[in-house]
């Protein structure tokens, strides 16, 4: 484990810029004096008076092996300067022996990377920073020196590794000064709006400029109109159907008819209702037993098929992928086996999968807490799998399999909260992150969200945003943009009956 000696070093080393250019043409040496093997710290004497804190001294060759490289590489830190000699670390390898001579380390390789580990171009603001590093495209792993890793952890932030091994610090990729404190400016996102209601969950469609939610609380569904600007209207309020606990909602709309998609748990299965907004008014049209989601099949921009699955206690997803269509001439709810996506299940679920239908080979996705799994073409042949997270936002529900018996098995049903977005021959899945303390930021909470692109025949290109509040938050579910939500903190603390839910509104990754 890195001590807190160590972590200076390296930040005196990548604070300071290392050495200067200048001094390449003179390298200094080191020889070992004196060792303390239990603190890993030892003395050195060296012949250049320009050594500085922060300095990299390399082990070259032991006194027993005078003339031979050594092959156990160890990096010496150095910590302070002395009179006739330094006081160095050990930051990596084996402690060398007294008479041991080194030489000062140049040239440390570097690598910038994105969330997920993937290397990425750095940033002139970084490289500016660190003019002394050797910036590589992609890391050697058959290079024996260790190198310098910067990966993206939020905006504008990246984590400094040294070997994989040791935590360097936290740098900032960008030219703006790191905050520390409480929350303000630019440190955290302002609300988009705020809705007159204390929201269990919420759901977001787009209309123009303007953004339809409905919004879940008590035992009542209301639906509001949010302009561009966050001004708030609202439209009508509905009795949750059959009061039973709302798992999940989703807009669909067809032919500027306006429907909500309210999903359903009884305790022992999964069942849907359709609520029309029309004229300012909503109304319950219909009902069916099964699970719905929706799906962009065509890869035209729109999720505008419905399709449905069973789901009970006792036998999970059913194997059978329906599709539902809402009649024109009315009300009425038609349902057809869509045979083509019934022979992918159980991977394939109506939630918590994505389908590119074409061009074929059809394209999945399917999406758990921790993993993503990419099928090229189906079930069939070898899948890709992502580590994506062990904390991917959506809705768990706890059930027993057998509420009859005393000690039943118990299950858990996961629906996790994505957002789709097609365009061209591309398909965008945004996977949001429950919200976590940001690192040394008080008061400030950071949601991640991390995004695969899908294109056919290739695999999948991952990013990851950042969105930083003031307050923990949740997403929200819907066709379109992405929005978070959070009750207003300030009304909860002071007992307020007017308490108000907080809408959040995140950027997407470029070109997406």
């Amino acid at each position: 484990m890195m001590t807190r000696s160590a972590v200076f070093v390296f930040l005196m080393l990548l604070l300071a810029g290392a050495v200067q250019a200048v001094e390449r043409e003179h390298p200094a040496k080191a020889k070992v004096i004196q060792v303390d093997r239990d603190q890993k710290v030892l003395s050195l004497t060296v012949d250049d008076a320009t050594v500085e804190v922060g300095d990299l001294f390399v082990v070259l060759r032991e006194p027993d092996h005078a003339g031979i490289p050594e092959k156990n590489l160890a990096v010496i830190g150095i910590e302070s300067i002395g009179k006739d000699q330094a006081v160095g670390k050990v930051l990596f390898g084996t402690m060398p022996s007294v008479g041991a001579v080194s030489k000062r380390f140049y040239g440390i390789p570097a690598v910038f990377t994105d969330r997920v580990g993937d290397p990425t171009p750095v940033t002139p603001a970084l490289k500016a920073r660190f003019p002394d590093l050797l910036w590589r495209d992609e890391p050697e792993a058959s290079n024996d020196v260790p190198l310098v890793r910067f990966q993206v952890t939020g905006r504008g932030q990246a984590v400094a590794t040294y070997n994989n091994t040791w935590l360097v610090g936290i740098v900032q990729t960008d030219a703006e000064a790191h905050r520390v404190g409480s929350v303000e400016g630019e440190a955290s996102s302002s609300p988009y709006a705020k809705l007159p209601i204390n929201a269990k969950s919420l759901s977001a469609f787009r209309s123009g400029s303007d953004y339809y939610f409905a919004a879940e609380h008590g035992n009542k569904l209301s639906f509001f109109l949010v302009d561009s600007s966050g001004a708030v209207q609202s439209l009508a309020s509905i009795e949750v159907p059959r009061r039973e606990k709302v798992i999940r909602m989703d807009w669909y709309v067809s032919e500027n008819s306006y429907y909500l998609i309210l999903n359903q748990w009884n305790g022992r299965s999964v069942s849907s209702s359709l609520i029309q907004l029309a004229e300012g008014k909503a109304e319950t049209i219909g009902f069916i037993p099964l699970i719905l989601g929706l799906q962009d099949l065509d890869a035209d921009g729109r999720r505008e098929t419905i399709l449905g699955q069973s789901f009970y206690s006792e036998q999970g997803f059913g194997s059978e992928i329906y599709k539902i269509s809402i009649s024109p001439n009315g009300p009425d709810l038609e349902k057809a086996v869509h045979e083509e996506l019934s022979q992918y299940t159980p991977v394939f679920r109506v939630i918590g999968a994505v389908v590119q239908n074409e061009p074929r080979p059809l394209n999945m996705v399917t999406v758990s807490q921790g993993k993503v799994s990419f099928f090229p073409a189906g079930t069939e042949g070898p899948h890709l799998d992502y580590e994506i997270g062990s904390r991917v936002a959506g809705t768990s529900m706890t059930y027993d399999v057998s509420p009859e018996l005393v000690f039943s098995p118990r299950q858990t049903l996961f629906l996790p909260n994505l957002l789709v977005r097609s365009g061209g021959d591309a398909v965008n899945i945004g996977i949001p992150q429950e919200s976590s303390a940001a690192e040394d930021m008080i008061g400030v909470y950071d949601t991640r969200v991390d995004w695969l692109t899908l294109r056919s025949g290739k695999s999948p290109k991952t990013q990851s945003t950042s969105l930083l509040t003031s307050v923990p938050v949740s997403p929200v579910s819907g066709n379109t943009e992405l929005f978070f939500m959070s009750p207003d903190e300030n009304s909860v603390q002071s007992d307020s009956f007017d308490v108000e839910t907080l809408v959040y509104r995140a950027a997407m990754p470029t070109g997406r």
